[in-house]
């Protein structure tokens, strides 16, 4: 059974109470319409909400960009907030926002969608959804909007023998990686892969009593610190007059450019 619902032309299902659902709502209201935010967890704010079992970050986690750009255009992080800015803050700052423009009313916690179906074309959208009581019910929709996320499974590569590790630590993805000091302290962890994650990894394992850590990748990587003589990286390589650039420049001028920035700032691996 549909429930009845007023001026369904204006309601929209957002699928996500992370970053993307919860600024998809506040435009949405800008411009008169009705959103309404399923999120399957406790709160609001994706992967910065730590406590979701669908969330990858750890404690000591911190944002990759800086906070003058892990932020929404129409509202700063407060003041004193870390340069890269914590996941605690991240998900305060998630918070607020929602607050500020008056999503949090709009969003139902614990709320699991289960099906998006139409009757015919252009019909609107019947989306079906469980409570966390267990209570089912379909509601009519004019548009869906899907803010379900990308990381929230991880991908094992499937490496002959790490089955039968038999090493102390065991072998798990950066995914499930969240306080494991103690069981990596007088260790030797080896960190296979060369990304974002896995230098932040491999950092917070050194900083928390690991013995020794490796990092390892299939090829040569320049790792670029997160302070460039005082500036956040974000504000001195990845600009948008980079970016200009590369569309009206020959694509090997750009490339050389960048390559001699990075030396002059980190040297050659």
């Amino acid at each position: 059974m549909i429930d009845w619902q007023p001026e369904p032309q204006k309601r929209v299902a957002i699928v996500g109470g992370g970053p993307s659902g919860i600024v998809a709502a506040r435009y949405l209201k800008q411009h008169g319409l009705q959103p309404v935010i399923f999120e399957q967890s406790d709160s609001i704010g994706g992967q910065w909400n730590a406590r979701s079992t669908h969330s990858g970050v750890w404690p000591w986690m911190r944002a990759n960009t800086s906070r003058v750009l892990t932020c929404f255009s129409d509202l700063d992080h407060e003041p004193g907030t870390a340069v890269y800015p914590h996941n605690e803050e991240m998900l305060a700052y998630l918070h607020r926002y929602a607050d500020l423009f008056g999503l949090t009313a709009d969003t139902r916690l614990r709320s699991v969608v289960e099906l998006v179906d139409r009757d015919k074309p252009g019909d609107g959208w019947n989306v079906s959804w469980m409570s966390a009581a267990g209570e089912r019910r379909t509601e009519r929709f004019a548009h869906v909007i899907i803010a379900s996320g990308r990381y929230n499974k991880p991908r094992m590569p499937p490496l002959p023998g790490i089955s039968s590790f038999s090493g102390s630590g065991g072998v798990c993805h950066t995914f499930q990686y969240e306080n494991y000091s103690d069981q990596y302290r007088h260790q030797r962890v080896l960190v296979a892969g060369s990304s974002i994650s896995a230098h932040e990894t491999a950092s917070d394992l050194a900083m928390l009593g690991a013995v020794r850590v490796i990092s390892s990748s299939r090829r040569q990587r320049y790792i670029i610190p997160k302070l460039l003589g005082g500036i956040p990286a974000d504000h001195v390589l990845p600009t948008r007059f980079g970016a200009l650039a590369a569309e009206i420049m020959p694509l090997d001028q750009v490339a050389r450019d960048f390559k001699e920035l990075i030396l002059q700032f980190n040297g050659s691996p």
